[in-house]
């Protein structure tokens, strides 16, 4: 992760407080994301899936810039409205529920 992650600063344009919630796999790429996202000061509220791998989403730029993404959601692909708490760091009843 390189800068201040996107949901980040997307929230705090309209000055909230930011959440960010997901799934992470029982793995050390879930532990380092834990730990690089409370880094950036990012509310992480990542719900440990024992069952699947943290996701992984790979770039890759051309020489003329073009991106290509190649994804796996893991355990991402599991994320549900049941894994948000109540009114996640946001004011109001704004939530986004996405899949990175």
């Amino acid at each position: 992760m390189t800068g201040r992650p996107a949901v980040r600063v997307i929230c705090d344009v309209d000055g909230n407080d930011v959440a960010f919630v997901g799934r992470r796999g029982a793995d050390n790429a879930g532990r380092n994301r834990d730990m690089e996202l409370m880094g950036y000061g990012v509310d992480a509220r990542l719900v440990l899936d024992p069952e699947r791998p943290t996701g992984t989403c790979v770039v890759m730029t051309t020489h003329q810039g073009e991106h290509t993404m190649l994804s796996d959601p893991g355990a991402n692909a599991a994320l549900s409205p049941d894994d948000l708490p109540p009114r996640p760091g946001c004011r109001g009843n704004r939530r986004q529920l996405g899949r990175l």
